[in-house]
């Protein structure tokens, strides 16, 4: 896993952990690029705070895992000049000495279930460790896709912290962490092919998270990656705001590359069977054109923004979603739909106890109303998803990918 993909993969948890109900938010320290005794230090310093407050302390950890000679896990720290490692009997020793409380550690790596070898023997209640997989085995990764792959268990854990799946039952919104793990678990096996089996070992009764049904709208911009569609709207009216005239595609697709290319990149299979980055086609650009005037933001006759497109640009930073969602309820209204229609499928697929996904929306609209083009309402749910309009899973994949060892 590259640098930049494990990088991005921590700031969706932060994101997470930092958008949780005010009691229940974490403080996030991320550890990329440290060294293991400067990633001890810090374990060290944030255990004594967490000590001294009597808050959870949270350890996670996506990367590379081996054995010891004993068989103990020890995590991989690369660098230039090869890889150090740091066992995590060392990191369980400092948490321990900070006397805290409360621990919850989630690991995903190969053979991460022979953390059991590390977990002190005197932790007794309130302590957790929720590991990939079993301590003989890889633990897979997600390929084949068009957004940078994750740990298949860790997209499972992320994806937990807001779903209604790993809610005890309907009537209990509270994510605990065998809530979490249960529907990690079965995520995780579902998706390997019943080859990855994550393991569990203690207990902590502490509420992690809450799901909530309809989270907070969001006036300004909502954290969300580059490629989401909901951040290529806006990168393209940023675009077209510069342009003193109406440009040509050519020029609108060259500004687009040079301003915000990593919103349009994507992964290209080349002959040897590996992905690599490369822009992506200008009918790609169109599609998202075509749609920015049917929300009224993109003139219908030129390559230029609307008075609503206009005020979009110059305010994206306090107004985007706010300005984003008027012309998304347009765009429902055009097509005889309102939002109500959007939360009726959510509350349907909820009754067949499965998580309202991105793409089980879509199966559900598209039956009732089979004219509507799909394309266009993944980009309405992406977009509702991020303003806070509506809840559902924001994983971007809902099916089993074919999924590759770590090393």
């Amino acid at each position: 896993m590259s640098g930049a993909t494990l990088g991005r993969t921590l700031d969706r948890m932060k994101r997470i952990l930092q958008d949780l109900p005010e009691l229940l938010r974490f403080e996030v320290v991320s550890c990329p690029g440290l060294r293991p005794d400067q990633v001890t230090e810090t374990v060290r310093s944030r255990a004594a705070a967490a000590h001294r407050s009597g808050d959870l302390f949270l350890f996670f950890y996506l990367g590379h895992g081996v054995l010891s000679a004993d068989l103990r896990l020890e995590l991989v720290h690369p660098s230039a000049s090869g890889f150090s490692t740091l066992p995590l009997a060392r990191i369980e020793r400092t948490v321990a000495a900070e006397d805290v409380k409360k621990s919850l550690f989630i690991i995903d790596c190969c053979y991460a279930g022979a953390y059991a070898r590390s977990f002190p023997s005197e932790l007794a209640d309130q302590h957790c460790r929720l590991a990939s997989t079993t301590p003989a085995a890889y633990a897979y990764k997600v390929t084949g896709r068009t957004d940078d792959p994750l740990g298949v268990f860790s997209r499972a854990i992320l994806d937990g912290f807001t779903s209604r799946g790993a809610c005890p039952n309907p009537a209990d919104d509270s994510i605990t962490a065998d809530g979490l793990f249960n529907y990690a678990r079965e995520r995780t096996v579902r998706e390997t092919g019943e080859v990855q089996q994550p393991a569990k070992i203690g207990h902590i009764a502490e509420i992690l998270a809450r799901y909530r049904a309809r989270p907070d709208l969001v006036e300004g911009v909502a954290p969300a990656d580059d490629k989401t569609a909901y951040k290529k709207l806006l990168a393209i009216c940023r675009t077209l705001a510069n342009f003193r005239r109406p440009p040509s595609m050519e020029s609108l697709y060259e500004a687009l590359l040079r301003r915000h290319r990593a919103a349009f990149e994507t992964l290209y299979k080349k002959e040897d069977g590996d992905f690599k980055y490369g822009p992506v086609k200008q009918r790609v650009i169109w599609k998202y054109i075509r749609f920015l005037r049917k929300l009224g933001l993109v003139d219908p006759s030129q390559l230029a923004l609307t008075r609503d497109g206009t005020r979009l640009a110059m305010s994206w930073e306090r107004r985007y979603s706010a300005i984003l969602l008027t012309g998304v309820e347009r765009y429902l209204r055009d097509n005889g739909l309102d939002r109500s229609e959007i939360e009726g499928a959510l509350r349907q697929i909820l009754t067949t106890r499965q998580v309202p996904s991105r793409t089980t929306v879509l199966d559900y609209l598209a039956l009732r109303y089979p004219a509507l083009p799909r394309e266009e309402m993944g980009i309405v749910l992406d977009a509702l998803g991020y303003i806070g309009a509506v809840r559902m899973s924001l994983r971007r994949a809902y099916f089993p990918w074919p999924a590759e060892r770590g090393a």
